[in-house]
C-alpha cells in the first residue's frame, strides 16, 4: 500500500502523527505533499513574515523526508475549493491508495478538511487524520455537564488530572520508506506578495534549529523562567513560538523535556518548568475555545 501524506502546519517529520502512521501503513512507499495558497494566505491576513519563515522550513523539511526516502510534491491553488479535486488527482496519479494528515481546528480549515475527506472516500481512497497539535484532543477535557470549559483554571486542573491518568506518547523519527523514483519538485524561494523585512537568521527554520532552541532554553533559562519571562529587553523566554506555530516542533516534545526538568511531575509549585506547562496548556485551552466555539476564528 502506497501512501500520501499532506503537510500543512506541522512542518517535521519527529514525533508527527500523520506521518508516523502513513510510515507505519505503508510497505509501497510514502509521497508527501504541500499545497501553496497565496490567495487564502491573504484572505486569512497571514503575515509575510510567516509564509517565508514557512518556505524556508519547507526547504529543510525537504531535506529530512530526503533521508526517509519520501519526495516532495508542490501544488498550488487559489482557494480552498481547488484542493479536494487537487489531492484526488494527485492520489489517482500516483497511485496512493490512503491520504493521511493533522487536523487543523480553524473554521475554514475545518470545513475544507471534511471536503477533502468527503471527495476522496467517495473515491474508495481512505483518509486518516489525527490530533497532532494538541496533547488532548478537543471534546476529551469537559466539564460535568460534558461541555467545554470556558475559563482557564478550571480546565488547567481537569487537563492536568487526565494528561497525568492517561499520559502521551512522543513518536520516534520514521524508518526510511521504500526507494520511489519520484523526485521532489523544486520549491519557491519567494511568494509575490510576502515580503518580510525580517533578517531570516534571527529565526532559522527547520526542526532541527527548533530542537536546538528548545534544548537551549530548558538547560539554560527554564529554572529561572518564572521571575525572568517578563522582562522583553532580555532574552529569557524559549523563542518556540514560530516553531510550534508552524509544526517545526511537537507540543509532545515541548511537554515531555519541561516534566523531565520538573522532576518528572507536570506541576510544581512556582517552578519555572511549571510556569512554561502553565503557558503550553493556555495552548491547548485556545485549540479547544476554537472547536467548540468557532465564531472566534470569524472576526466574532
Amino acid at each position: 500500500m502506497r501512501c500520501l501524506m499532506w503537510f500543512r502546519e506541522d512542518l517535521r517529520v519527529t514525533d508527527n502523527m500523520a506521518l508516523h502512521y502513513a510510515c507505519t501503513t505503508a510497505n509501497d512507499g510514502v509521497i508527501a505533499v504541500f499545497i501553496i495558497t497565496p490567495e487564502v494566505w491573504q484572505k486569512h491576513d497571514t503575515a509575510a513574515c510567516k509564509v517565508e519563515f514557512m518556505l524556508r522550513g519547507l526547504h529543510e523539511l525537504q531535506a529530512e523526508l530526503s533521508q526517509l526516502n519520501i519526495p516532495l510534491l508542490i501544488r498550488y491553488a487559489t482557494n480552498d475549493q481547488q484542493i479536494p479535486a487537487i489531492l484526488l488527482k494527485l492520489a489517482q496519479q500516483t497511485h496512493t491508495a490512503r491520504l493521511f494528515f493533522n487536523k487543523q481546528y480553524e473554521i475554514d480549515e475545518s470545513r475544507r478538511d471534511q471536503k477533502v475527506t468527503t471527495r476522496l472516500e467517495q473515491h474508495g481512497l481512505k483518509v486518516r487524520s489525527y490530533h497532532d497539535q494538541v496533547i488532548a484532543e478537543p471534546g476529551y477535557i469537559v466539564n460535568q455537564k460534558s461541555e467545554y470549559y470556558k475559563i482557564f483554571t478550571p480546565f488547567k486542573k481537569a487537563w492536568l488530572t487526565a494528561i497525568q491518568t492517561r499520559g502521551y506518547e512522543v513518536y520516534p523519527k520514521p524508518k526510511p520508506q521504500k526507494l520511489l523514483i519520484l523526485a521532489h519538485d523544486p520549491l519557491p524561494k519567494k511568494i509575490n506578495g510576502f515580503h518580510s523585512e525580517i533578517a531570516p537568521e534571527l529565526w532559522p527554520a527547520g526542526e532541527q534549529i527548533a530542537q536546538k532552541r528548545l534544548n537551549d532554553f530548558v538547560t539554560q533559562k527554564i529554572t529561572d523562567y518564572q521571575p525572568n519571562r517578563d522582562f522583553p529587553a532580555k532574552n529569557n523566554t524559549s523563542r518556540l513560538s514560530p516553531y510550534l506555530n508552524s509544526g517545526m516542533i511537537s507540543i509532545r516534545s515541548c511537554l515531555k523535556i519541561a516534566q523531565e526538568t520538573n522532576n518528572g511531575l507536570l506541576f510544581l509549585d512556582d517552578s519555572g518548568a511549571s510556569t512554561w506547562i502553565n503557558e503550553l496548556i493556555w495552548r491547548e485551552f485556545y485549540r479547544h475555545i476554537l472547536v467548540a466555539f468557532p465564531r472566534v476564528s470569524m472576526h466574532r
